[in-house]
This record gives structure tokens, sequence and C-alpha cells, in this order.
């Protein structure tokens, strides 16, 4: 098989909650993204404010090449705050170093093997065990040069329980226009205006879990935050050859950053069924509201 081709196969970004990639057979791959988020908040039951930020950062290390073989390593770090009147209302990050194997099985047939070992927590929490361990398949079929689908699963153990999400991929391409998608994780559908200013629609959604202080909002016991963050909007990006910058505005929609007793878990969570959830919400949600985004990456192209 073709180096070039393997490389664009094997390459790839994990993020969100699953940190998994947005990539599939198109002809590039980024290999550094730093991206950040800024939204106003507010809290339900109350007229008081949150403005809410996020920045997160995503590089890829290839290891090792092969005929039909290659090892990378994704670093992601995750940062998220939350300022309540002038007040650190929580403040807490993840820092993610995935291990990926990928095999070439044929010329239209590649599967990804993903180790996604990952650190969680407040940045001043040292003495409490924030590592949480996961791992996902994620098969990769050319059904054309301009059309590919994906399939496969990640499975994470989340502060929350179990968490298991079902992947299904789509990437096609055709003229101008260009549509890649990882549900449920990722829908992004864009038009090239100019070679150089791409106009795109794009859905992203993110799960995740943070450990918390003990005493954050004053509830003197170890909690840890749930966050499921959904975005919808659209973006302008505009190109420098291989630099990308990319600005977003759009709404958040369904969306909860709830906090609970470290001891409060789920038997399992299968996407968005949870089973056995009896937990105690300690914390007043977030309502929606709108999203300023921007990011600026580099992208690898193999022709």
């Amino acid at each position: 098989m073709n180096f070039k081709i393997i490389r664009c196969n094997l390459l790839l970004i994990l993020s969100y909650v699953m940190i998994l990639p947005n990539t599939f057979a198109q002809n590039y791959v980024d290999l550094f993204e730093l991206e950040s988020f800024n939204s106003n908040r507010v809290l339900e039951n109350s007229d008081d404010q949150i403005n809410l930020t996020s920045y997160n950062i995503n590089t890829i290390v290839p290891l090792f090449n092969g005929n039909t073989s290659s090892i990378a390593l994704s670093l992601n770090y995750d940062n998220l705050e939350t300022v309540n009147q002038g007040d650190k209302y929580f403040k807490v990050f993840s820092f993610a170093t995935n291990l990926v194997f990928t095999k070439s099985h044929n010329d239209f047939l590649t599967v990804r093997y993903i180790l996604m070992p990952k650190i969680v927590g407040n940045a001043s929490k040292t003495n409490t065990k924030v590592i949480q361990l996961g791992f996902a398949t994620l098969a990769n079929k050319i059904l054309n040069e301009t059309t590919n689908v994906s399939y496969g699963f990640v499975y994470n153990n989340q502060l929350f329980g179990p968490f298991i999400v079902p992947l299904l991929g789509y990437y096609t391409k055709q003229n101008h226009i260009e549509v890649n998608v990882l549900f449920p994780q990722n829908i992004d559908i864009n038009y090239k205006l100019k070679p150089n200013i791409l106009f795109g629609l794009k859905f992203n959604g993110k799960m995740n879990s943070y450990a918390l202080e003990s005493n954050t909002l004053d509830l003197k016991q170890n909690a840890y935050l749930s966050v499921n963050e959904n975005q919808i909007g659209s973006y302008l990006d505009y190109n420098i050859k291989n630099f990308h910058l990319n600005f977003f505005g759009g709404y958040s929609f369904m969306s909860s950053y709830k906090i609970f007793s470290d001891q409060d878990r789920t038997d399992l969570s299968l996407f968005m069924l949870k089973f056995g959830d009896n937990r105690n919400q300690l914390n007043d949600d977030f309502r929606n509201g709108f999203v300023i985004k921007g990011s600026v990456y580099y992208r690898f192209y193999n022709n």
C-alpha cells in the first residue's frame, strides 16, 4: 500500500468526551490544534451569571510507520473554568495520552485500536486518585475515491461510572462540499467559498467528568463534575498554507454541568441511557447560552 495513504489513515486526533478522531480517509490530518470557547450562562433557579471558558490542546506524535501498521501518540489537554460574580465557581482539567495502533487489513479496510489513559481533576487536587482508563476501536472502510464509512465503539471508566458509546462515521467530498460525521460526537458540513476560505455548519458534542476539590462550592465532601456540552452553529475557516484560523458562533443546547458526590455513580451508561442512576445532584445547573469559539490548527496534506 502507498506510504502516503497509510500515513493518512493512521494518524488521528482524539477529542471531547471520547477523545476520538474527527478525520477518516480524507487527504489530510490535523497534527496540532489549539481551541478556546467562551459562553455566558445563567444558573437555574436564580439570576446569577456564570462565565464559562474552556480551552484544549491536541497534538499527534507518530511513533512508528510500517507497511501495514502504525503507532501514534495523541496528546490532549483540556481546561474548563467558570466564574460567578468575580469568584471562581470551579476550575478543572484533563490530560490524556492516547496510544493508537492502526492495522491496514487491505486497500479498503483500516482498523484503529486506541488505549486512552487520562488524568482528570482540579488544578490543586493532588491527593485523590483521578486516573481514568478507556479504550476504543474504529474501523474505516473506503467505499470509493471520495467516500468512507467508519464504525466502532469507545469505552471509558468515567467518574460517574462505566461509559460505552457506539460510533458511526461518514465522510465524503464532492466538488466544493465536504461532509465529515462521527456520530454522536461531530457533524461538519462545509463549502469552499474561495481557495483559502471555508463556510461551515457544525454540531459538536462533549461528555466528560472531572474530579473536584472537597471544598468546591462549600460542599465539604469529595465530588466530581459531569459535563455534557452540545454546540451547534456556523463557522468561517481561513487558511494560510497549512495554518488554519477558525471562528465559530453558535448556541449550546441540552447541555449540563452537574456535580455529584464521588460515591454517587451509575451502574452503566450507554451513550444517553443511564442504568442504575439514583444520583443526587449537589448544585444548580446552568441554562443553555450562546457560544463563541476560536481555534488555530496545523493541517498536513498528503498530496
